[in-house]
Protein backbone atom coordinates (compact mmCIF):
# COMPACT_ATOMS: atom_id res chain seq x y z
CA UNK A 1 0.00 0.00 0.00
CA UNK A 2 1.47 3.40 -0.97
CA UNK A 3 0.59 6.92 0.07
CA UNK A 4 0.99 10.22 -1.70
CA UNK A 5 2.78 12.61 0.64
CA UNK A 6 1.38 15.56 -1.29
CA UNK A 7 -2.09 14.56 -0.17
CA UNK A 8 -1.25 14.26 3.52
CA UNK A 9 -3.84 15.97 5.68
CA UNK A 10 -3.29 17.65 9.04
CA UNK A 11 -3.21 15.17 11.89
CA UNK A 12 -4.93 15.88 15.16
CA UNK A 13 -2.25 16.62 17.76
CA UNK A 14 -2.49 17.01 21.52
CA UNK A 15 -0.48 18.98 24.04
CA UNK A 16 1.83 17.39 26.57
CA UNK A 17 1.78 18.20 30.27
CA UNK A 18 5.30 19.63 30.21
CA UNK A 19 6.05 23.10 31.61
CA UNK A 20 5.72 25.90 29.08
CA UNK A 21 8.89 27.22 27.42
CA UNK A 22 7.27 30.54 26.52
CA UNK A 23 4.96 32.79 28.46
CA UNK A 24 1.60 32.44 26.73
CA UNK A 25 -0.59 33.17 29.75
CA UNK A 26 0.89 36.48 30.91
CA UNK A 27 2.78 35.01 33.87
CA UNK A 28 5.64 37.41 33.07
CA UNK A 29 4.72 40.13 35.60
CA UNK A 30 4.43 37.56 38.40
CA UNK A 31 7.77 35.96 37.50
CA UNK A 32 9.51 39.33 37.29
CA UNK A 33 8.17 40.44 40.66
CA UNK A 34 9.31 37.26 42.41
CA UNK A 35 12.71 37.35 40.68
CA UNK A 36 13.21 41.01 41.64
CA UNK A 37 12.40 40.26 45.28
CA UNK A 38 14.89 37.39 45.34
CA UNK A 39 17.65 39.25 43.50
CA UNK A 40 17.43 42.45 45.56
CA UNK A 41 20.52 42.48 47.83
CA UNK A 42 18.46 44.26 50.52
CA UNK A 43 15.98 41.35 50.77
CA UNK A 44 16.47 39.64 54.12
CA UNK A 45 17.34 35.97 54.04
CA UNK A 46 16.70 33.18 54.78
CA UNK A 47 13.48 33.39 52.80
CA UNK A 48 10.94 30.81 51.69
CA UNK A 49 8.43 31.55 48.93
CA UNK A 50 5.44 29.30 48.34
CA UNK A 51 3.90 29.14 44.86
CA UNK A 52 0.47 27.68 45.57
CA UNK A 53 -1.89 26.16 43.05
CA UNK A 54 -3.67 22.93 42.18
CA UNK A 55 -2.10 20.40 39.83
CA UNK A 56 -1.96 21.70 36.29
CA UNK A 57 -2.27 25.38 37.20
CA UNK A 58 1.19 26.39 35.96
CA UNK A 59 3.39 26.31 39.11
CA UNK A 60 6.33 24.68 37.34
CA UNK A 61 6.08 27.02 34.35
CA UNK A 62 6.11 30.08 36.61
CA UNK A 63 9.03 28.77 38.68
CA UNK A 64 11.03 28.06 35.51
CA UNK A 65 10.40 31.63 34.38
CA UNK A 66 11.66 32.94 37.72
CA UNK A 67 14.74 30.74 37.45
CA UNK A 68 15.52 31.94 33.91
CA UNK A 69 15.16 35.54 35.07
CA UNK A 70 17.61 34.94 37.92
CA UNK A 71 20.10 33.05 35.74
CA UNK A 72 20.38 36.11 33.50
CA UNK A 73 21.88 37.94 36.47
CA UNK A 74 24.50 35.25 37.10
CA UNK A 75 27.37 37.50 35.97
CA UNK A 76 26.22 40.60 37.82
CA UNK A 77 27.98 42.09 40.83
CA UNK A 78 25.54 40.16 43.02
CA UNK A 79 25.46 36.69 41.39
CA UNK A 80 22.53 34.34 41.90
CA UNK A 81 23.19 30.61 41.95
CA UNK A 82 20.03 28.57 41.23
CA UNK A 83 19.36 24.90 41.93
CA UNK A 84 16.35 22.85 40.78
CA UNK A 85 15.20 19.98 42.96
CA UNK A 86 12.41 17.72 41.71
CA UNK A 87 11.16 16.17 44.94
CA UNK A 88 9.09 13.50 43.24
CA UNK A 89 12.12 12.26 41.28
CA UNK A 90 13.91 11.44 44.55
CA UNK A 91 10.84 10.35 46.53
CA UNK A 92 11.85 6.67 46.31
CA UNK A 93 14.91 7.33 48.45
CA UNK A 94 14.72 6.41 52.11
CA UNK A 95 15.51 9.97 53.23
CA UNK A 96 14.24 12.58 50.81
CA UNK A 97 15.64 15.36 52.98
CA UNK A 98 19.18 14.06 52.48
CA UNK A 99 18.72 14.20 48.71
CA UNK A 100 17.58 17.81 49.03
CA UNK A 101 20.58 18.78 51.16
CA UNK A 102 22.98 17.07 48.72
CA UNK A 103 21.41 19.10 45.92
CA UNK A 104 21.79 22.30 47.94
CA UNK A 105 25.45 21.61 48.67
CA UNK A 106 25.98 21.06 44.96
CA UNK A 107 24.61 24.54 44.38
CA UNK A 108 26.90 26.00 47.03
CA UNK A 109 29.93 24.54 45.22
CA UNK A 110 29.08 26.73 42.21
CA UNK A 111 30.03 29.96 44.01
CA UNK A 112 33.36 31.44 42.95
CA UNK A 113 33.57 33.13 46.34
CA UNK A 114 34.15 29.80 48.09
CA UNK A 115 37.59 29.56 49.63
CA UNK A 116 39.63 26.43 49.00
CA UNK A 117 39.05 25.36 52.59
CA UNK A 118 35.29 25.88 52.33
CA UNK A 119 35.10 23.97 49.04
CA UNK A 120 37.11 21.09 50.49
CA UNK A 121 34.80 21.03 53.52
CA UNK A 122 31.62 20.41 51.49
CA UNK A 123 32.09 16.62 51.03
CA UNK A 124 32.86 16.24 54.73
CA UNK A 125 29.83 18.36 55.57
CA UNK A 126 27.58 16.08 53.51
CA UNK A 127 29.13 13.03 55.17
CA UNK A 128 27.73 14.22 58.49
CA UNK A 129 24.28 13.35 57.16
CA UNK A 130 25.25 9.67 57.01
CA UNK A 131 26.44 8.57 60.47
CA UNK A 132 27.84 5.08 60.67
CA UNK A 133 25.39 3.80 63.26
CA UNK A 134 21.61 3.78 63.18
CA UNK A 135 19.52 3.28 66.33
CA UNK A 136 17.79 -0.09 66.51
CA UNK A 137 19.45 -1.21 63.29
CA UNK A 138 19.46 -4.91 62.45
CA UNK A 139 17.32 -7.69 63.84
CA UNK A 140 17.59 -10.50 66.33
CA UNK A 141 16.60 -13.92 64.97
CA UNK A 142 14.87 -16.18 67.46
CA UNK A 143 16.92 -19.37 67.98
CA UNK A 144 15.41 -22.77 67.26
CA UNK A 145 13.73 -24.51 70.18
CA UNK A 146 13.00 -21.36 72.19
CA UNK A 147 9.48 -20.57 71.06
CA UNK A 148 7.92 -22.73 68.41
CA UNK A 149 5.60 -19.91 67.41
CA UNK A 150 8.51 -17.51 66.81
CA UNK A 151 11.19 -19.89 65.55
CA UNK A 152 13.23 -18.11 62.89
CA UNK A 153 11.36 -14.83 63.38
CA UNK A 154 13.41 -11.60 63.18
CA UNK A 155 12.61 -9.02 65.86
CA UNK A 156 14.09 -5.65 66.85
CA UNK A 157 17.02 -6.32 69.23
CA UNK A 158 15.47 -4.89 72.38
CA UNK A 159 12.16 -6.65 71.78
CA UNK A 160 13.88 -9.96 71.15
CA UNK A 161 16.12 -9.70 74.22
CA UNK A 162 13.21 -8.77 76.47
CA UNK A 163 11.20 -11.73 75.15
CA UNK A 164 14.06 -14.14 75.85
CA UNK A 165 14.59 -12.65 79.33
CA UNK A 166 10.96 -13.11 80.29
CA UNK A 167 10.99 -16.67 79.00
CA UNK A 168 14.12 -17.51 81.03
CA UNK A 169 12.63 -15.91 84.13
CA UNK A 170 9.36 -17.77 83.70
CA UNK A 171 11.20 -21.09 83.42
CA UNK A 172 13.30 -20.45 86.52
CA UNK A 173 16.62 -19.84 84.76
CA UNK A 174 17.59 -16.94 87.00
CA UNK A 175 21.25 -16.60 85.93
CA UNK A 176 20.32 -16.59 82.25
CA UNK A 177 17.55 -14.05 82.88
CA UNK A 178 20.00 -11.79 84.74
CA UNK A 179 22.53 -12.04 81.91
CA UNK A 180 19.85 -11.18 79.35
CA UNK A 181 18.85 -8.19 81.50
CA UNK A 182 22.47 -6.94 81.47
CA UNK A 183 22.65 -7.44 77.71
CA UNK A 184 19.38 -5.57 77.25
CA UNK A 185 20.75 -2.62 79.25
CA UNK A 186 23.97 -2.59 77.19
CA UNK A 187 22.08 -2.55 73.88
CA UNK A 188 19.70 0.14 75.14
CA UNK A 189 22.62 2.34 76.20
CA UNK A 190 24.38 1.79 72.87
CA UNK A 191 21.28 2.84 70.95
CA UNK A 192 20.89 5.94 73.12
CA UNK A 193 24.50 6.93 72.41
CA UNK A 194 23.96 6.40 68.68
CA UNK A 195 20.88 8.62 68.74
CA UNK A 196 22.83 11.34 70.55
CA UNK A 197 25.66 11.06 68.02
CA UNK A 198 23.20 11.45 65.16
CA UNK A 199 21.62 14.52 66.74
CA UNK A 200 25.06 16.01 67.39
CA UNK A 201 26.12 15.35 63.79
CA UNK A 202 23.05 17.13 62.42
CA UNK A 203 23.61 20.04 64.79
CA UNK A 204 27.21 20.36 63.61
CA UNK A 205 26.02 20.24 59.99
CA UNK A 206 23.66 23.14 60.59
CA UNK A 207 26.35 25.27 62.24
CA UNK A 208 29.02 24.53 59.62
CA UNK A 209 26.61 25.10 56.73
CA UNK A 210 25.59 28.44 58.21
CA UNK A 211 29.25 29.42 58.65
CA UNK A 212 29.98 28.67 54.98
CA UNK A 213 26.91 30.60 53.87
CA UNK A 214 27.77 33.66 55.97
CA UNK A 215 31.39 33.65 54.79
CA UNK A 216 30.96 32.85 51.10
CA UNK A 217 27.37 33.67 50.04
CA UNK A 218 25.59 36.32 52.12
CA UNK A 219 27.74 39.30 51.06
CA UNK A 220 28.56 37.97 47.59
CA UNK A 221 25.31 36.66 46.11
CA UNK A 222 22.43 34.34 46.80
CA UNK A 223 21.62 30.64 46.61
CA UNK A 224 18.09 30.00 45.32
CA UNK A 225 16.66 26.49 45.55
CA UNK A 226 13.51 25.63 43.56
CA UNK A 227 11.65 22.64 45.01
CA UNK A 228 9.11 21.29 42.52
CA UNK A 229 6.51 18.50 42.61
CA UNK A 230 6.57 18.33 46.40
CA UNK A 231 2.83 17.68 46.46
CA UNK A 232 3.25 14.55 44.29
CA UNK A 233 5.24 12.84 47.05
CA UNK A 234 3.70 10.85 49.88
CA UNK A 235 2.55 13.15 52.71
CA UNK A 236 5.31 12.07 55.11
CA UNK A 237 7.97 12.67 52.45
CA UNK A 238 6.64 16.13 51.61
CA UNK A 239 6.57 17.24 55.23
CA UNK A 240 10.05 15.73 55.69
CA UNK A 241 11.40 18.17 53.08
CA UNK A 242 9.67 21.14 54.69
CA UNK A 243 11.16 20.24 58.06
CA UNK A 244 14.65 19.84 56.57
CA UNK A 245 14.41 23.33 55.09
CA UNK A 246 13.37 24.76 58.42
CA UNK A 247 15.82 22.81 60.60
CA UNK A 248 19.00 22.59 58.54
CA UNK A 249 18.85 24.98 55.58
CA UNK A 250 17.14 28.02 57.05
CA UNK A 251 20.32 30.10 57.00
CA UNK A 252 21.23 33.58 55.68
CA UNK A 253 22.01 33.70 51.97
CA UNK A 254 19.48 31.02 51.01
CA UNK A 255 16.09 31.38 49.33
CA UNK A 256 13.69 28.49 48.75
CA UNK A 257 10.88 28.58 46.20
CA UNK A 258 8.35 25.79 46.74
CA UNK A 259 5.74 24.77 44.17
CA UNK A 260 2.95 23.05 46.10
CA UNK A 261 -0.77 22.40 46.21
CA UNK A 262 -1.64 23.87 49.59
CA UNK A 263 -4.42 21.39 50.38
CA UNK A 264 -2.17 18.37 49.74
CA UNK A 265 0.55 19.61 52.08
CA UNK A 266 -1.90 20.65 54.78
CA UNK A 267 -3.44 17.18 54.70
CA UNK A 268 0.01 15.63 54.91
CA UNK A 269 0.76 17.67 58.02
CA UNK A 270 -2.50 16.57 59.63
CA UNK A 271 -1.71 12.92 58.87
CA UNK A 272 1.89 13.11 60.10
CA UNK A 273 0.94 14.71 63.42
CA UNK A 274 -2.45 13.11 63.96
CA UNK A 275 -1.31 11.43 67.20
CA UNK A 276 -0.17 14.67 68.84
CA UNK A 277 -2.16 15.72 71.89
CA UNK A 278 -2.27 19.30 70.63
CA UNK A 279 -4.07 19.60 67.32
CA UNK A 280 -1.68 20.91 64.65
CA UNK A 281 -3.29 23.06 61.97
CA UNK A 282 -1.80 22.55 58.51
CA UNK A 283 -2.38 26.14 57.42
CA UNK A 284 -0.64 27.56 60.50
CA UNK A 285 2.26 25.14 60.01
CA UNK A 286 2.81 26.38 56.46
CA UNK A 287 2.59 30.00 57.56
CA UNK A 288 5.51 29.48 59.95
CA UNK A 289 7.68 28.02 57.17
CA UNK A 290 6.67 30.17 54.18
CA UNK A 291 7.20 33.93 54.46
CA UNK A 292 5.85 34.89 51.02
CA UNK A 293 2.80 32.89 49.87
CA UNK A 294 1.86 33.41 46.22
CA UNK A 295 -1.37 31.83 45.03
CA UNK A 296 -1.60 31.50 41.26
CA UNK A 297 -4.59 33.61 40.17
CA UNK A 298 -7.21 32.31 37.74
CA UNK A 299 -6.15 32.62 34.11
CA UNK A 300 -7.76 35.67 32.49
CA UNK A 301 -10.30 34.85 29.73
CA UNK A 302 -8.42 36.92 27.15
CA UNK A 303 -5.16 35.08 27.95
CA UNK A 304 -6.91 31.71 27.64
CA UNK A 305 -8.48 32.76 24.34
CA UNK A 306 -5.17 33.94 22.88
CA UNK A 307 -3.44 30.76 24.05
CA UNK A 308 -5.96 28.45 22.40
CA UNK A 309 -5.95 30.53 19.21
CA UNK A 310 -2.16 30.17 18.94
CA UNK A 311 -2.52 26.40 19.17
CA UNK A 312 -5.46 26.30 16.78
CA UNK A 313 -3.57 28.14 14.04
CA UNK A 314 -1.38 25.10 13.47
CA UNK A 315 -4.41 22.92 12.72
CA UNK A 316 -6.36 25.57 10.81
CA UNK A 317 -9.32 25.48 13.19
CA UNK A 318 -11.32 28.60 14.01
CA UNK A 319 -11.97 29.42 17.62
CA UNK A 320 -15.44 30.82 18.05
CA UNK A 321 -15.62 31.04 21.82
CA UNK A 322 -13.21 30.21 24.63
CA UNK A 323 -14.52 30.01 28.18
CA UNK A 324 -12.32 30.92 31.12
CA UNK A 325 -10.43 27.96 32.53
CA UNK A 326 -8.32 27.44 35.60
CA UNK A 327 -6.89 23.94 35.57
CA UNK A 328 -5.49 23.18 32.14
CA UNK A 329 -1.97 24.57 32.11
CA UNK A 330 0.88 23.20 34.13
Amino acid sequence: MTTDSSKDSHLLSILSDQPADHDRLNFGPYAKTLADIIADPSTDTPLTIGVFGDWGRGKTSLMRMVQRGLDKQAKSSFPIQTVWFNAWLYSHQESLWRALISCVLGGVSGFNTLSDDARAALPHLEARLYPAGTPASGFLTMPAGVLAELQGASLPPLMGLELLRRLAQREGRAKEAARLQELYADVEESEALTRRERIAALDVFRREFEDISRECIVDHGRLVVFVDDLDRCLPDKAVEVLEAIKLFLDVPGCVFVLGVAREVIEEGIRVRYKDYETKLDGAEYLEKIIQIPFALPPIAPESARAYVQQIAQATEFSIINVRPFEHDVR
